[in-house]
């Protein structure tokens, strides 16, 4: 219980720091939203030179219902990564990394809780997304979707928070260049099936897209404002991201804490 409290605590604690640090630069707080009505105009005119009855298409769904879901998956997904990796090299420049080496406070417990201040603003744009997919085709909103939605959505923060993990250890141990996180967004973006449906790409680069959170959050969006909601693509989503996180967190945890051996080692932890 003590560590479950202390967790919880660590939490609020880091939650509420990003946030002043974040709400300081007010103009640029309420500017990154800005971005969410651009994108989704951007793309209601595009769709309409889509034909929406293309064979690729997941039956009793139009290409901008499509696509923009797909984007606001993406956007989740990016904005965590991004957001972590930023700030494991802002504190490794500042020193904060070294405070929390003589407090003895779990890099791994910390480094877990640089996620919660992302996930809760993008899980706020998001909801902006998707509430103006529900205005704009006049879907009738009902519980059943948040049941469903819920435990993806779960599942998908649990495994970016691994893979934040893999990319904070590799800035750690070569310092400067994120290549992890930028690897993931564009293969995210590729084949993630964000602006077509992954079916359109060959059996292999399917396979790998499988890997992806991105893939399986983006089709359960879409599940949600299909005509008939598929309950089995729905539980065969979660299973999938069972499996994700599982691998995402285990793979994490495992680097980050060679990293932080290897770095702790050699002193180099706080150099840049």
């Amino acid at each position: 219980m003590k560590t479950i409290r202390r967790t919880l605590e660590l939490w609020a604690v880091v939650l509420r720091k990003q946030f002043q640090i974040e709400f300081s630069y007010k103009t640029a707080f309420f500017l990154q939203n800005l971005s969410i009505p651009l994108t989704i105009v951007s793309w209601f005119f595009l769709s309409k030179l889509i034909d929406n009855n293309s064979p690729f298409m997941p039956d009793g769904l139009d290409y901008f219902t499509f696509v923009v879901a797909g984007v606001a998956a993406l956007d989740l997904c990016v904005s965590v990564i991004n957001y972590v990796a930023g700030r494991i090299r802002e504190e490794q420049i500042s020193g904060v990394l070294e405070e929390i080496k003589i407090t003895q406070t779990s890099f791994i417990m910390y480094f877990s809780t640089l996620s919660a201040y992302p996930t809760v603003l993008s899980l706020i744009r998001l909801s902006i997304y998707m509430v103006i997919i529900f205005f704009m085709n006049q879907f009738q909103f009902n519980f059943e979707i948040l049941m469903v939605v819920i435990p993806i959505l779960a599942l998908t923060i649990l495994s970016l928070a691994g893979f934040s993990m893999v990319s904070a250890s590799f800035i750690l141990l070569i310092k400067k260049g994120d290549y992890v996180t930028k690897g993931y967004i564009m293969m995210s973006s590729l084949i993630g099936g964000i602006a077509y449906p992954i079916a359109v790409l060959p059996d292999f680069v399917q396979f790998f897209s499988n890997f992806l959170p991105v893939t399986q959050l983006a089709d359960t969006l879409r599940n949600v404002f299909a005509e008939n909601l598929s309950y089995e693509l729905i539980i065969y989503d979660i299973y999938q991201q069972i499996i994700l996180a599982l691998i995402y967190m285990v793979l994490g945890v495992i680097i980050l804490k060679y990293a932080l051996n290897k770095t702790l080692a050699e002193g180099s932890l706080t150099d840049f």
